[in-house]
């Protein structure tokens, strides 16, 4: 009988051994002894090191070519590396540091050392000849999640033990066996056999556990795929197998090497401020396409004190296909949006709560192609903080493109404040939670972060108060039914059919005061309507006259007057006399004031027809 066989393109190391053992009637672990693959002299008997799959060295590769009566070449086109020469985890160095030490490329999740996904048809293909079922080399990287034979997602788990395909198990305690090329290589196994040893399973004779043996080939196949998804992976699968291509990411030409650094980057952005990726639009995805992945991080361990998916599960893909998918499918769209930069930045402003995550994060930036650099340097600083600031809220998103930001004012209307009147907001104080519900439309409607939000409603920095609504949100479920209220209020503001650009009225009136004569007009006519003594006693200082116009601005801005630029400006003296007659006018105790502030809101209301005549953008 035939010594050798000719590999199937893209088939793993481990899937010629077992084949060419099976075909031999002997088992994988003979073969490999007579290759010389046994980690090391001190390894356990039926012990086959994982890394072998992953990059041979010359020596290793020689040894193997003689036995498997192939050339080199082959036998290097048979590891992980030699079939995907621009996927840059399974090359040396990664990320600034050296790759040759078989526990960096072991413990690596971004590779499937301990198991691999699979098609049950592609293994049934040819089961029954002397050398069935190969696998596939790119089951093994987390890139690849449909078969692009059927178009159907690959399994991962066997349908009777359920663990992970071709890997040892786990322990009675949960955790994983030590991870081998070849799980159960002292057995002889078709190699569609699921070689798992369930914890369970004992073997009588006290020596090591049976293996499952299941077959994995008459599993039922994975659901059907959409195409958009294939569309994605045959993108990835170029990048990775095709040596010296280069790609687009977030709007600048990039190496593959480059494109996944990016690509890790926002995955690992994605699943440490989650929920953040949900509010953001996915245009070119399916409808359902969110919901195996917000299946699979609601399931997700979590960090006992911020409520984050835990450090092992940030940085690498999801293990399970569909989940997997979405993951990777969402990442890809982020990174090749006309608006990645600002996208990016919404993911980096929702703050990286744990610090080994940030760390990790650090270094992927360093070595991602130069837009990602660009776009996160206003970030770097945040990120290299011992102490961290609390993870801020992030609105949703799905409005963007339909909420115009221009229509949003400082101070909601009672319309619109009664979504948010149902809610708790102790111990935040009701004005701040308003306040910030105003920023957070802002957020809806244009891609900036919350400083630039607030600058754009003409709000001054209040950080305490911004603290505590924070402290609000991360309490129970507060942020789920404030966004559910953001929403309603950002539906309404859409259905106005007759809205009012605030954003144009704010500009108009940044550097305005009342005229004089104006404010001549208005002291007559105030004049004629006061007794003889109150006429006495009245003296129209320039502090009441401030006042005056910070009221219009106000009113016409549907603004806080305490935010009125006009109370910004002038001496402290006349500041705090002017605060005085706003605060005198909004909440009136004399005849003289209520007057005043009946006058001057038929003169608002007069001056915001003028203005809004004017508006430079027309009707929306």
């Amino acid at each position: 009988m035939p010594r050798s066989i000719t590999p199937v393109a893209g088939e793993t190391l481990a899937s010629v051994l077992m084949r060419l053992s099976y075909r031999l009637r002997t088992t994988p672990l003979v073969l490999a002894d007579r290759a010389g693959l046994r980690s090391s002299p001190t390894a356990p008997a039926a012990r086959l090191a994982t890394y072998q799959g992953v990059r041979l060295d010359e020596k290793a590769a020689q040894a193997l070519a003689h036995v498997l009566r192939l050339d080199p070449e082959a036998v290097h086109r048979l590891t992980l590396a030699g079939q995907a020469p621009g996927y840059p985890q399974l090359h040396s160095p990664y990320l600034g540091f050296p790759r040759d030490h078989h526990i960096q490329l072991v413990h690596d999740e971004w590779i499937f050392t301990r198991f691999s996904r699979y098609c049950p048809q592609c293994l049934a293909e040819a089961a029954d000849t002397e050398a069935p079922s190969p696998w596939q080399g790119l089951w093994k990287l987390p890139i690849t999640f449909i078969c692009p034979t059927h178009q159907r997602y690959l399994r991962w788990r066997c349908p009777t033990c359920d663990s992970p395909a071709l890997s040892t198990g786990f322990k009675t305690t949960g955790a994983w066996r030590p991870p081998q090329l070849i799980p159960s290589p002292r057995t002889r196994l078709h190699p569609a056999q699921c070689r798992s040893r369930p914890a369970d399973l004992t073997n009588p004779r006290g020596n090591a556990p049976w293996a499952c043996g299941a077959r994995l080939d008459h599993a039922f196949p994975g659901p059907a795929a959409d195409p958009r998804l294939l569309a994605v992976q045959e993108r990835f699968h170029h990048l990775a197998t095709t040596p010296g291509v280069t790609t687009v990411s977030i709007g600048q030409t990039a190496t593959a090497s480059q494109y996944f650094t990016d690509l890790r980057t926002v995955v690992t952005l994605i699943t440490s401020t989650w929920p953040t990726a949900t509010y953001l639009p996915v245009p070119d995805g399916p409808a359902a396409l969110m919901a195996p992945l917000e299946h699979a991080m609601a399931t997700a361990p979590t960090h006992h004190t911020t409520g984050q998916v835990k450090l092992g599960d940030l940085t690498s893909p999801l293990t399970d296909p569909q989940a997997g998918a979405a993951l990777l499918t969402v990442a890809h769209q982020i990174l090749t949006a006309p608006d990645a930069a600002g996208r990016l930045r919404t993911l980096l402003d929702a703050r990286v709560p744990i610090r080994h995550a940030r760390e990790g994060l650090l270094r992927l930036l360093d070595h991602g192609s130069p837009a990602l650099r660009a776009a996160s340097d206003s970030h770097r600083a945040e990120l290299t903080r011992r102490r961290y600031r609390t993870p801020a809220f992030t609105p949703p998103t799905h409005h963007r493109g339909q909420l115009d930001a221009r229509r949003i004012p400082q101070c909601l209307p009672d319309a619109h404040l009664a979504h948010l009147a149902h809610l708790e907001t102790r111990p935040a104080p009701p004005a701040a939670v308003r306040r910030a519900a105003a920023i957070h439309l802002v957020q809806m409607a244009l891609p900036i972060g919350h400083r630039e939000a607030r600058a754009y409603l003409g709000l001054r920095p209040s950080s305490a108060r911004f603290s505590m609504t924070l402290s609000w949100l991360q309490s129970g479920d507060n942020a789920m039914r404030y966004r559910t209220a953001l929403s309603e209020i950002a539906e309404k503001i859409m259905a106005d059919p007759a809205p009012i650009d605030y954003h144009h009225r704010r500009a108009a009136l940044h550097h305005w005061h009342i005229p004089p004569e104006d404010w001549d007009a208005l002291i007559q006519q105030i004049s004629r309507r006061q007794n003889p003594a109150s006429l006495r006693s009245t003296t129209w200082t320039p502090a009441r006259h401030t006042g005056a116009s910070a009221t219009v601005w106000a009113h016409i801005t549907h603004g806080e007057t305490r935010y009125a630029p006009q109370l910004a400006q002038g001496e402290r003296t006349h500041h705090d006399r002017a605060v005085i007659e706003a605060i005198n006018l909004k909440r009136p105790r004399e005849r003289l004031h209520a007057l005043l502030r009946e006058h001057l809101r038929d003169y608002a209301t007069a001056l915001a027809t003028r203005i809004d005549r004017n508006t430079p953008h027309g009707p929306h």
